[in-house]
């Protein structure tokens, strides 16, 4: 028999307990090249790749939100109150953030317009017209935020390669910092395989790999 103290020192590990207070988000084109592995042999993440621009600083409060949203159909049996089958069948991750920066690579995404002939005039003004018809392009996303410092700092990357801004939040000019809240869904990419990927790295997640249940 065993305690319930006991079970719980076997069950628990508040070393694995995550609080991603810092991150950064960086896009670049859909075609970009991606590098081999996000990770340097220091347990660090890469230089940004030379294709990729930052998004900037992000609402505190909102950070990154990422969403599930799933449509299932369930079966029903004579003489069952649950269900005797439920398939899923289809699937929605999503990304929301609100950017606080008023950079080329947000108002980009925000307005749906490239800007990559957008230059500035010699009177300094940068005129950009919002389309009539938007077709929003595809973009890769990458996210990565941290928790801890050190030989204790732990990375999550999650890495968009199929990105699109799907909903944008209305701006207001007052008091308050002018944002642009943008919502990004992932889709599968054809060639990579997947529409989101994960990576879990850092000293800390090398040093405790084997507490978050993986064995090399």
């Amino acid at each position: 028999m065993a305690t319930l103290e006991e079970l719980k020192k076997e069950a628990h590990d508040q070393r694995l307990i995550r609080k991603f207070m810092n991150g950064v988000a960086i896009i670049g084109p859909s075609d970009a090249a991606l590098p081999a592995s996000w990770v340097g042999e220091d347990s660090q993440p890469v230089a940004l790749p030379e294709s990729f621009s930052g998004l900037g600083i992000v609402e505190k409060d909102s950070g990154y939100e990422f969403g599930v949203d799933s449509d299932q159909e369930e079966v029903e049996g004579h003489g069952y109150a649950s269900p005797v089958r439920i398939d899923i069948t289809k699937t929605t991750r999503t990304v929301q953030m609100v950017c606080l920066e008023t950079r080329k690579s947000v108002l980009e995404q925000y307005y749906g317009v490239d800007m990559s002939g957008v230059k500035p005039a010699t009177n300094g003004e940068i005129v950009f017209n919002e389309p009539e018809t938007l077709s929003r392009p595809y973009a890769r996303l990458v996210i990565v935020g941290s928790d801890g410092v050190g030989a204790d700092q732990w990375f999550w990357a999650k890495i968009m390669p199929r990105a699109q801004v799907t909903e944008v939040e209305a701006q207001t000019w007052n008091n308050d910092a002018s944002s642009y809240g943008m919502t990004f869904t992932a889709f599968p990419d054809p060639e990579l395989g997947y529409s989101v990927q994960n990576i879990i790295f850092g000293p800390a997640a090398k040093k405790h790999a084997k507490a978050l249940g993986f064995s090399a």
